[in-house]
């Protein structure tokens, strides 16, 4: 596991998950996105040399993250243990940090044997005071 307290995160759209070309089509002229061959929309096609292909919007936030990841080589990580183990994870976190579920976003991140389950913090929630986690769980795990 690796926290990451206020850590810098870019989302980017890699394109249409059906096409065969990276990114989108944007006509630099008007600041419209073009649309794809197979949209059946009667917009105007974007057409000229003011074009460019290949753009890959992105948006950038400020979060808390954890990443989860398996580490044993011999384990096979699923999409169904990464996401039993990542609700699993945010529910202790809810109770343990005393937030509500909304405030915990799960995502699976990277691909094959690279994947990972990240809990992002929400913007307007309260932070993770790990600090004050660990005092309660003394408090309250005697024993343990």
């Amino acid at each position: 596991m690796t926290f990451a307290p206020q850590a810098e995160l870019w989302r980017v759209n890699q394109g249409w998950r059906r096409s065969d070309r990276p990114g989108f089509t944007l006509d630099t002229k008007n600041g419209n996105w073009a649309r794809r061959p197979d949209d059946d929309d009667h917009a105007p096609d974007a057409s000229g040399n003011d074009l460019r292909t290949g753009v890959r919007p992105f948006v950038r936030d400020t979060r808390n993250v954890l990443l989860v990841r398996a580490v044993a080589e011999e384990f096979k990580v699923t999409d169904q243990f990464l996401t039993s183990l990542g609700y699993a994870l945010q529910r202790g976190m809810q109770v343990l940090f005393q937030v509500e579920q909304q405030e915990i976003a799960l995502e699976q991140i990277g691909e094959s044997r690279q994947q990972q389950a990240s809990l992002l913090g929400s913007r307007r929630g309260r932070e993770w005071d790990l600090a004050a986690a660990d005092r309660r769980l003394e408090r309250n795990c005697t024993g343990c």
